[in-house]
């Protein structure tokens, strides 16, 4: 809104959920601050028709040195194996300090809070999230589908990759529910 403000807004702007106030009405934001929000992008426009699309984008996340976005943290430190090399990948800013954060690795975490989690950040996105989900090897048919459902009854409108690992993994808090 404050880039409209400065440079105008995009072009469908008039007749668009933004301008009409559907925008907000579909996601319920109705207290105060939405409503000053949502009045002010009535008078003065959204510069962009869409905000945002997350990716996990792991690989810009290992030669950028930080995480993959919205996923979990695969793993404290890994190798990452492409065609003719390997990459010893490290969690970042990993020090004695820091290890207890990141000892959770993505193949841990309880991916039915990883549903609820994205879930909750796909109310606030216009387009979709690219959304992971990291499974045991031995995942029973019947419990991914329960996954897929429970990211489909959530509105999750995408999920990407459904990735296992054939690594041995010490504790699993979902695997044990």
């Amino acid at each position: 809104m404050k880039l409209s403000k400065e440079k105008g807004h995009y072009p469908t702007f008039p007749g668009s959920k933004w301008a009409t106030g559907a925008y907000f009405k579909e996601r319920g934001y109705t207290n105060d601050k939405w409503q000053e929000l949502q009045e002010d992008v009535k008078n003065n426009g959204m510069r962009n028709g869409y905000l945002m699309a997350v990716a996990p984008n792991s690989s810009t996340a290992m030669i950028a040195g930080s995480t993959a976005s919205i996923d979990p943290i695969f793993q404290v430190f890994y190798y990452e194996e492409k065609k003719d090399f390997k990459i010893p990948v490290t969690a970042p800013d990993l020090t004695h300090e820091t290890y207890d954060v990141y000892r959770r690795s993505a193949y841990i975490v309880d991916q039915r809070w990883s549903v609820r989690q994205n879930a909750a950040r796909q109310r606030h996105i216009d387009q979709s999230i690219s959304f992971n989900m990291y499974v045991p090897n031995t995942i029973r048919a019947s419990v991914l589908l329960d996954l897929h459902l429970q990211a489909w009854q959530s509105g999750l409108k995408t999920s990407y990759y459904v990735r296992s690992t054939a690594n041995d993994v010490e504790e699993c808090e979902w695997c044990h529910s």
